[in-house]
């Protein structure tokens, strides 16, 4: 939760941790991102242990690694939003619990009860700060009061990201245990939480047009663009590579063994993912050098 609540203060440039309103923002952090953004990881753990099995929270260094890339590149080149690939987080629990499929259910229950919870405990009260902040009360009780909306609504921008997030029906979320009981209810959710995802991170002010055009927002949606290519891309190597090798076969013992087959050459799975690479690179730069030339063009007109 403390690397949550750090790698998101740097986006601020002027953030200053030994200040006041550095610490303010970096615990604000800390909670929203950190706390909220691990909620429903806690519960499944907690109710894990509750039920004896065996289940662990652990960090994924490699995911640390992309989190903070991808946040420093967004401080660098002052994408606001900010980037953040990856999750440095993981719920763990033998698989072989999850072979019982309502145990696993009940597990995705309970983690989308939790997040639906903070959703609406962070957007209700807001209804209530957004009255009072229309009274006439001493400046320093509106500067409180203020704060609070923020950061409530900060949480619930996060929660949901992670409600849109589990309803991409990936492995392991309950979208996907969604998906499994029925297509046509999860289908319907998944559009309104992308609906409700899109709205508050893109046109949170109520203008899309303006929002759009602002060359941040651009420089962020190319980015995504070329994060989910290089992706297809990656499961495309992947799924070639897995379809021409053979898994090993395994003789019962006693069993006389096959002679050994000549092993086939692979350099075109190398050349293959070099060409992936390389179009991934040259995509990257085309995106940066269409960005540039947005930003050059735009105070010409």
């Amino acid at each position: 939760m403390l690397i949550y609540g750090f790698v998101f203060s740097l986006l601020e440039r002027s953030w200053n941790p030994f200040s006041l309103t550095g610490l303010y923002l970096f615990v604000t952090m800390v909670i929203a991102y950190g706390f909220v953004g691990l909620a429903d990881d806690i519960v499944q753990w907690a109710a894990a242990r509750y039920w004896k099995l065996s289940s662990r929270l652990t960090v994924r260094p490699g995911n640390l690694f992309i989190i903070v890339a991808s946040t420093a590149f967004s401080r660098v080149f002052g994408i606001l939003p900010g980037l953040m690939f990856g999750s440095p987080e993981a719920f763990d629990i033998d698989q072989t619990a999850l072979k019982n499929r309502r145990t696993e259910n009940a597990l995705l229950r309970i983690a989308a009860g939790v997040l639906f919870l903070i959703l609406f405990a962070a957007w209700l009260p807001t209804t209530l700060t957004a009255l009072i902040l229309r009274v006439s009360l001493p400046e320093f009780f509106l500067v409180l009061i203020g704060g609070l909306e923020s950061f409530l609504l900060l949480i619930f921008a996060v929660t949901v990201q992670n409600i849109f997030l589990q309803m991409l029906a990936l492995p392991n979320t309950f979208g996907q245990a969604l998906a499994r009981w029925n297509k046509p209810v999860w289908a319907i959710g998944f559009l309104a939480a992308t609906f409700l995802f899109l709205h508050t991170l893109l046109n949170p002010r109520g203008d899309l047009s303006k929002a759009l055009a602002s060359t941040n927002m651009l420089f962020f949606l190319i980015t995504i663009f070329l994060f989910l290519v290089f992706t297809v891309f990656v499961w495309m190597f992947f799924l070639i590579a897995n379809a021409v090798t053979k898994d090993p076969v395994v003789y019962p013992p006693g069993y006389p063994a096959a002679a050994l087959a000549a092993k086939k050459p692979t350099f075109w799975i190398w050349g293959l993912l070099i060409a992936i690479v390389a179009l991934c690179l040259c995509l990257i730069v085309i995106a940066v050098v269409v960005v540039f030339a947005l930003q050059w063009i735009k105070p010409i007109f």
